[in-house]
């Protein structure tokens, strides 16, 4: 009986060890594994032979170390206050490294096997990470085990915060600091891809949806990277509105039609614009209005036009000043024609006979109106004649006569007179032109620093743009810096050590410097034995009969203090120099003010002007150069005029070539004291 049951351990054994070679060794990635409860019963059938026998005696030495290698199976809670490295490379003595769960082979897996029956969900799920084959993908996936597809994968090497959620929700791609719900950063264009593959059965299309520093942007990948929607950065807003209602907004949040542009200070336009043929807009602006390429405008309707201004039926009848048209043309109201109207002939027959109706007969060729019963001639083309007798037109063959005293006014022998600013015309108004003062004769009066022009009550004081320095000098005395006309001046005591007068002396064991209240005693250097002799050999000083002492320390010390003060000199050698830029900088500035604030340049007289103009000028009598530069309106020198004279003086311009407009400018020793226009007229 022992025997048996030994038999049959033994077969139940080599079946487990068989299964488990087979699991831990090339099993697929996607295998669900199994419980080996073979080995469970091997051991319990162990541990039961040897309580019956009392003695392990009768069990193979094979058989004892199922029991160390079989699966363990625990029926209560596990708690495990260490850390847990699970695989066939897990091994003892792992360095976790705060890992609390480490799965450790050549194949790491998670697998959720949700052995749940009837309607309860039972969908298996796997964590995983790379491919079992050579050469594999390098991943973390998740993956819907039961369908056999991989729902979310990460590749290796993705980039910081690939995928970031924050604790607010928010989402961010390629950012930790996502500011929205969804948050994508990229530093080149970031942008989201819609692709549509065949696999349902449409045809496979991509678009992208984009931005960066030149545009928001909606590209059609599939058709050449179209770019058929795009926004510039920095455009308006509501610069494209479109409202719950159906209503579409250019410039406006509030649309009242269902399209409305909508500007401020400028044009509201639409452009119909063919690249290979012509070009039209239609604009809102002071009036409505169509214009051609050239900006002019084809078609025009003033604001606060009538109602019914230009009308067209649905039979295509055009009413001007009504809206019931009963011809291709029917105007209510008067015509006027200013060139010529031509009528094309036509039968008379074949016109409805309605009163009222005039037509140019193909037959006669005269001017044919129907009163209701038959037709008339209105003009005969050979005999009428029209004559106006005073303010009566009036057509022979026809009693009727015109009065056109309404269109005269008869003011051929009115005349205008002028008195003072006041012109008039004779019968008539009268009107101010006081606004045209002519100015000519002003002159500009200069009285300490207040400026005035003759025949006004105001004046301009300009003290300010003065700072009376012309006289002033910079002087040194000593340390100290100073400016004519000022109480402030500089220390430059601080830039100066005053060494240069210092002298070295030694009275008995003293060594002083003058210039200097400290002095070294250097008795403690002396002996003041009178034979002794003293030696010097390198940095080395002996005395004859007494010791000896290395200088090296002292000279170095020395050297250092040297180097000290040649650096201190250089500085100060800079500090100077720089100082004395900075007062040629000064004194040239000041000069060059000075100069532009002792001339001055008046206003041609007079202006405009038809042939000549006098232009008047002050040159001070210490200037060296000065002359005055005449240009075009676009800027071409056309003369120049060295002046020579000192104080007042002045210069008669003749007009030259055909410039409408002149600029000239007073130029004193290189400096450009001012410039001024000046206009010619005819």
């Amino acid at each position: 009986m022992k025997k048996t049951i030994l038999a049959i351990v033994v077969t139940l054994f080599s079946c487990s060890i068989t299964f488990s070679q087979t699991l831990n060794s090339g099993r697929s990635a996607d295998a669900k594994p199994s419980t080996p409860v073979s080995e469970v019963k091997i051991v319990q059938s162990v541990q039961d032979t040897i309580k019956e026998t009392g003695s392990d005696s009768d069990v193979p030495e094979l058989l004892k170390s199922v029991e160390s290698t079989a699966d363990q199976v625990i029926n209560n809670d596990l708690i495990v206050t260490g850390g847990i490295s699970v695989g066939a490379d897990a091994v003892d003595g792992d360095d976790f490294h705060y890992v609390t769960l480490r799965l450790k082979e050549n194949n790491t897996r998670i697998y959720f096997d949700d052995t749940s029956e009837g309607a309860y969900p039972s969908r298996d799920w796997l964590l995983k990470a790379n491919d079992s084959e050579e050469n594999g993908a390098e991943y973390f996936a998740i993956r819907d085990a039961t369908a056999g597809r991989d729902v979310f994968k990460i590749e290796a090497d993705a980039s910081e915060n690939s995928l970031y959620v924050d604790d607010y929700g928010r989402v961010g791609f390629g950012t930790s600091k996502p500011s929205n719900r969804l948050h994508i950063s990229f530093g080149d264009t970031p942008g989201v891809r819609l692709d549509q593959p065949n696999t349902y059965g449409w045809g496979t299309y991509t678009w992208d949806i984009a931005g960066n520093e030149a545009n928001f942007f909606i590209r059609d990948v599939t058709n050449g990277n179209k770019l058929p929607f795009r926004i510039q950065p920095g455009t308006p807003s509501s610069t494209l509105s479109l409202k719950s209602d159906g209503k579409v907004g250019i410039g406006t949040w509030n649309p009242a039609k269902t399209l409305e542009i909508e500007t401020t200070a400028k044009e509201a336009a639409i452009r119909l614009d063919r690249t290979d043929g012509g070009t039209w807009d239609i604009v809102s602006d002071t009036c409505f209005s169509i214009r051609n390429s050239g900006d002019l405008n084809s078609f025009q309707i003033e604001n606060n036009a009538p109602s019914n201004s230009f009308f067209i039926n649905a039979e295509g009848f055009i009413g001007i000043g009504n809206n019931n048209p009963q011809a291709e043309l029917h105007v209510a109201g008067s015509i006027k024609v200013d060139s010529v109207m031509t009528y094309n002939p036509l039968d008379i027959s074949k016109i409805a006979e309605v009163e009222g109706t005039m037509v140019m007969d193909a037959a006669s060729h005269k001017m044919m109106y129907y009163n209701g019963t038959e037709w008339i001639s209105l003009i005969d083309l050979e005999n009428q004649e029209i004559s106006l007798a005073n303010n009566t037109l009036s057509i022979s063959g026809s009693t009727k006569k015109v009065s056109l005293a309404s269109f005269l006014d008869n003011t051929d022998d009115q005349k205008l007179s002028l008195s003072n600013s006041t012109l008039s015309i004779e019968g008539g108004n009268s009107i101010s032109l006081s606004r045209f003062e002519n100015t000519d004769q002003q002159e500009l009066l200069h009285t300490g620093n207040v400026l005035s022009i003759s025949g006004s009550d105001t004046s301009v004081d300009l003290s300010e743009y003065l700072d009376n320095t012309d006289a002033q000098e910079i002087s040194l005395s000593e340390n100290l810096l100073s400016i004519s006309g000022s109480e402030t001046s500089a220390d430059l005591s601080q830039y100066l050590d005053n060494t240069d007068a210092q002298e070295i002396s030694l009275a008995n064991n003293l060594l002083s410097i003058s210039g200097s209240n400290t002095s070294v005693d250097l008795s403690g250097l002396l002996d003041n034995t009178d034979e002794q002799i003293l030696a010097l050999d390198g940095y080395t000083l002996s005395i004859s009969g007494g010791n000896s002492v290395n200088l090296s320390s002292l000279l170095e010390e020395q050297q250092s203090e040297i180097s000290e003060l040649n650096a201190q000199v250089e500085d100060l050698t800079q500090e100077l120099a720089d100082l004395k830029e900075l007062v040629a900088v000064v004194a040239e500035t000041v000069g060059a003010e000075v100069v532009a604030k002792a001339c001055s340049l008046n206003q041609n007289v007079p202006n405009p002007f038809s042939r000549s103009t006098t232009i008047s000028y002050k040159i001070s009598e210490f200037i060296n150069n000065a002359y005055l530069a005449f240009y075009s309106q676009t800027g071409r020198l056309i003369e120049k005029v060295r002046i020579d004279e000192r104080g007042e003086g002045s210069y008669t311009f003749n007009i030259k070539g055909s410039s409408q407009v002149y600029l000239y400018t007073l130029y004193v020793d290189g400096v450009k004291v001012e410039t001024k226009k000046m206009i010619y007229s005819e």
